[in-house]
């Protein structure tokens, strides 16, 4: 199956932190999602995506993503995503039908923008613990059991993001980011 990565999934390295492999460039192709607009989550630094007529998403469209890699997406998204099939259109306007997280009606987001360039710059090194402490738990205990460790970590990491607040891990991970 296919998968269509908006957000923060569509940096390799947070990728291949969620499936717990390698993923191969050669199975990965930029698309846009239309209909739709990316915007902030509020208090994240991650996206979600909002339906806007007219609104264009661009993203990454990754093949050969199996049941379990969609099961171990799902963890990571938790209950505030939920996997919907798109039409994606790739380069040269062939469309393909992939998989996507939309969020449920839980979950608040902001009129502001996500932007994957400022994400790189300015909270991937941050997030890229949080994600790798939220998926060792994979298979041991349920994402609502984790919920409250996430939203305590990231107060505190928007708290030294805050004037007068000291972040030691303001600098993006060197990685193979495409």
């Amino acid at each position: 199956m296919r998968c269509f990565f908006f957000g923060s999934l569509m940096d390799r390295d947070v990728a291949e932190l969620v499936l717990d492999r390698h993923i191969e460039p050669r199975l990965q192709q930029p698309g846009i999602l239309h209909g739709y607009k990316r915007l902030l989550v509020a208090e994240e630094s991650y996206p979600a995506l909002a339906p806007r007529a007219g609104g264009k998403v661009t993203g990454v469209v990754v093949d050969e993503i199996s049941d379990a890699d969609l099961a171990r997406m799902q963890f990571f998204e938790s209950a505030e995503f939920a996997p919907v099939a798109r039409e994606i259109e790739l380069i040269g306007g062939e469309y393909v039908s992939a998989q996507t997280f939309i969020a449920r009606e839980v979950l608040q987001y902001t009129d502001q923008p996500w932007d994957f360039g400022h994400w790189l710059r300015d909270d991937k090194t941050d997030y890229l613990a949080l994600v790798r402490d939220w998926m060792a738990a994979y298979g041991k205990r349920e994402t609502h059991q984790l919920e409250a460790a996430w939203s305590s970590a990231r107060r505190e990491q928007l708290a030294c993001q805050q004037p007068g607040g000291s972040s030691t891990n303001n600098e993006p991970v060197e990685g193979n980011h495409e």
